[in-house]
């Protein structure tokens, strides 16, 4: 595990200091991924308190997270039936 090391951010306007041991450039990635989700929510709520646009970022996050979780389920649930199958195909020529 790396060490953490003291980030500092701006999210809609607001600088943040965090620690991560994640690398500079996924906090820049995470940092503008989070400013696009907000600045989307704001676009279409002008005068939108910010921490009801950062809980409605976070769920669209958070929707997100649960729509690829459910791909890589049924992606691994492929994978197994192909290697099952792959199996089966490889014990019947034997």
């Amino acid at each position: 595990m790396n060490e953490a090391k003291k980030y500092t951010i701006e999210i809609l306007g607001n600088e943040y200091v965090i620690h991560s041991d994640e690398s500079q450039e996924h906090i820049i990635h995470a940092t503008a991924c989070v400013q696009r989700f907000l600045d989307d929510i704001v676009a279409h709520n002008t005068h939108i308190d910010p921490k009801k646009a950062a809980v409605l970022a976070a769920l669209r996050m958070a929707s997100h997270i649960v729509h690829l979780e459910d791909k890589l389920s049924h992606t691994e649930s492929k994978g197994k039936a192909l290697v099952n199958e792959l199996e089966g195909i490889l014990c019947n020529a034997c």
